[in-house]
């Protein structure tokens, strides 16, 4: 079973935003993303979850990146050719009377979003979606199935306060995927959903 190709993903992290209810616990969230340097996260690396790398907008005195749209375009291009994920940090989002540090138009920001999602391949989304999505697949990718017969099974735990209703896609090179509810439905993109709730993946004949 392999996952389908994906391409970039980009995370957007307002640094004022509460801390999502991911396996990172809320004391350590933003120091995990604020105390690390820039660079991108590849899927199924050996990035620790608990200091994962940023780009820190508006802030290039102190190893930032800066407040121009053709910055985060080049970053989201040069992410995409290399399937990594990207994560963009944002402090202060103009325009605001309340600008205390990294100052960043709003226009450059929502233009960059509109840039990556012109490219049809770019995932975009919040830290809530696009870390759960990374965590899914490094523990899916690491689990040993069970095998009776000519069904095979997958089981697993999922962190503690991970986020509930997320999916992984999938594809296989034959049989049916089932869960507890009865068999997967294909997309007619190319994958199957599976639903990591339910903490169960069956193929069958």
């Amino acid at each position: 079973m392999t996952e389908p190709p994906r391409r970039m993903t980009v995370s957007i992290w307002p640094a004022r935003a509460q801390t999502p209810r991911t396996s990172l616990p809320r004391a350590t969230a933003r120091n995990a993303l604020e105390n690390t340097l820039p660079d991108e996260t590849s899927v199924n690396d050996s990035t620790d979850p608990f200091h994962l790398p940023c780009f820190m907008a508006g802030a290039p005195e102190f190893g930032g990146i800066d407040d121009q749209q053709s910055t985060f375009d080049g970053l989201i291009d040069a992410s995409r050719a290399t399937d990594t994920w990207l994560i963009f940090l944002f402090h202060t989002i103009l325009p605001t009377t309340n600008n205390w540090f990294g100052p960043v138009n709003i226009g450059a920001i929502t233009g960059s979003m509109q840039h990556g999602k012109s490219l049809r391949d770019v995932w975009i989304d919040t830290m809530l979606e696009i870390g759960a999505y990374w965590r899914a697949q490094k523990m899916f990718s690491q689990l040993t199935p069970i095998t009776l017969g000519r069904v095979t099974i997958w089981t697993w735990r999922l962190p503690d306060h991970f986020p509930r209703g997320k999916f992984l896609r999938v594809r296989v090179d034959g049989g049916t995927l089932h869960q507890l509810r009865g068999p997967l439905i294909w997309n007619r993109h190319g994958y199957y959903e599976v639903s990591l709730d339910p903490g169960v993946l069956i193929l069958a004949p």
